[in-house]
């Protein structure tokens, strides 16, 4: 399915295709839902959610993976974007997924501009598919990290669309590798 078809005017709590297999939203609302069928959940958010927010959901995600995105404290958080990125590319090539943090529009924001950059080749790109959400862009110290992560990426990458080997990763302590 074209991504394009998929962009629409949204609120961060609600579930927002980024592209194939691969769904951001928010947390913290009365509103906020998972999306029906199976679904494997990543966390972005500092410290893991009450089991009570994914038990809204009508299907219960099939597992939820915390990898806290607190790329403000990070000495290196190109590097720590960078690896959310790979694992999460690898996790949407094989099962439908859902990345979240508490409001979805800061952490999961600079996540789904870094996905969907890599995805379409041009940071012009990514950054217009993901105005067509219609929520606001992350804030600037968020977006530094993304112009960062922009000038050392790799121009496209299949991985979203061609599975490659899942990455090491370290469930206690959150990110890959």
């Amino acid at each position: 399915m074209p991504t394009e078809s998929l962009a629409g005017t949204s609120t961060a709590d609600r579930a927002w295709p980024v592209l194939p297999n691969l769904l951001v939203a928010g947390a913290r609302t009365e509103a906020w839902e998972l999306p029906p069928g199976p679904i494997t959940v990543v966390s972005l958010s500092r410290t893991p959610l009450d089991a009570d927010v994914y038990a809204r959901a009508a299907t219960p995600p099939l597992r939820v993976l915390h990898r806290p995105f607190t790329y403000w404290e990070s000495k290196a958080p190109v590097t720590l974007l960078d690896s959310l990125v790979q694992e999460i590319s690898v996790l949407a090539a094989r099962e439908r997924t859902l990345v979240h943090c508490t409001l979805g529009l800061d952490r999961t924001g600079v996540v789904a501009l870094a996905l969907l950059l890599r995805h379409t080749g041009t940071l012009n790109e990514a950054l217009r598919r993901y105005r067509a959400r219609g929520v606001r862009l992350p804030r600037q110290d968020a977006m530094d990290v993304l112009t960062s992560y922009a000038h050392r990426a790799p121009t496209t990458t299949p991985d979203i669309i061609t599975p490659r080997p899942p990455s090491t990763t370290n469930e206690g302590t959150g990110h890959a590798r």
